[in-house]
């Protein structure tokens, strides 16, 4: 951003025993149950003899905008509780330039040239639930089916353009495997205790599903497009004892999991414009056993957990590493047309 600068664009925070657990600390819960903190406090010897790598840039709150105290005490948040203490970035904000744009100690070379860099702060949202917030922030919308920022650019552009490529992000949904957590009889899309003789209807359906999503999206590309599709993560780290998460028995767990992504598999070799993206493989040894270090998928240079309590989804370092799986994909198939 900065011509002929070679320093670092963020400056590297100072090394913090929760550096693992959180990548900037930006809300830290402080009501934690005493049990939880115990635990919290055997974790930090273990995270702190790791090499801190970095990881992701830092939260926006942390970079551009002071949050103000009142917010703090008065903020409404998904899933959590009205009397939940928050706590603001721990990182130090000053005005800067004749403007006076707020900016955090992580953006020392940027301080210097912000009379000359436009912020545009007119923005607000007032959904407080992630996945309408990240709508609304890429597509000034809170229901799916807005054009996005990148889109109106490369319609703007008039024509493709190899510096700017135009990506179609798509999700079919539906086909979450852990649900509904044992609490329910098995079905096809919440198959969680199913046997493998009950699954494997469902997972020829899936099949042929996959199939006619690649047709239908060749159809509405006639000019050719590359798909990059991403298989199941396992959040039990290959050994399929989700019981020790809390959850039920699952005998068939394992066969079930592997049937759904050899189906992925088989369709990224059989269509030559689809590209797996091995989720997989990248999320084994991050699931509930990342701290086991005798685990065969250990992770000594960051044995850190990417899923969120739900053992479904992702945490925000499991979202990183999503992005940069998709993004890196993205690149080498990009790079093989020059």
């Amino acid at each position: 951003m900065v011509k002929g600068n070679k320093q670092p664009f963020f400056k590297r925070p100072s090394r913090t025993k929760y550096a693992a657990l959180t990548t900037d600390s930006m809300y830290l819960i402080k009501t934690f149950p005493r049990e939880a903190r115990v635990m919290l406090e055997k974790l930090i010897p273990v995270f702190d003899s790791v090499r801190e790598e970095p990881f992701g840039a830092p939260r926006w709150l942390s970079l551009l905008q002071k949050m103000p105290d009142e917010i703090l005490k008065n903020i409404r948040l998904a899933q959590i509780g009205k009397d939940a203490a928050l706590l603001g970035s721990r990182y130090q904000f000053k005005q800067y330039g004749k403007s006076g744009v707020w900016l955090s100690e992580l953006l020392p070379h940027l301080s210097t040239i912000v009379d000359d860099v436009a912020f545009v702060q007119g923005f607000y949202s007032e959904a407080f639930n992630h996945d309408p917030a990240t709508l609304f922030m890429n597509t000034g919308a809170q229901l799916s089916g807005r054009p996005s920022m990148g889109a109106w650019f490369s319609y703007g552009l008039g024509s493709e353009n190899k510096d700017l490529p135009a990506f179609v992000v798509m999700t079919t949904g539906g086909n979450d495997i852990i649900h509904n957590y044992g609490r329910t009889a098995p079905r096809e899309e919440a198959m969680y205790g199913a046997t493998w003789e009950q699954a494997q209807p469902w997972v020829k359906n899936f099949a042929r599903c996959l199939e006619e999503i690649i047709a239908q999206i060749k159809n509405r590309f006639p000019g050719g497009c590359d798909i990059f599709m991403a298989n199941i993560f396992d959040p039990t780290d290959g050994l399929g004892d989700a019981e020790r998460a809390g959850l039920p028995h699952w005998p068939d767990a394992m066969k079930i999991l592997a049937a759904y992504n050899e189906v992925i598999h088989k369709n990224a070799e059989k269509h030559p414009e689809v590209h797996l993206v091995d989720m997989h493989q990248a999320f084994l040894g991050h699931g509930i056993h990342c701290l086991q270090f005798w685990r065969e998928y250990f992770d000594r240079r960051d044995p850190h957990y990417w899923f969120f309590a739900n053992l479904e989804d992702p945490n925000e370092r499991g979202y990183d590493v999503i992005r940069r799986l998709f993004l890196t994909e993205i690149a080498k198939t990009r790079n093989s047309y020059h």
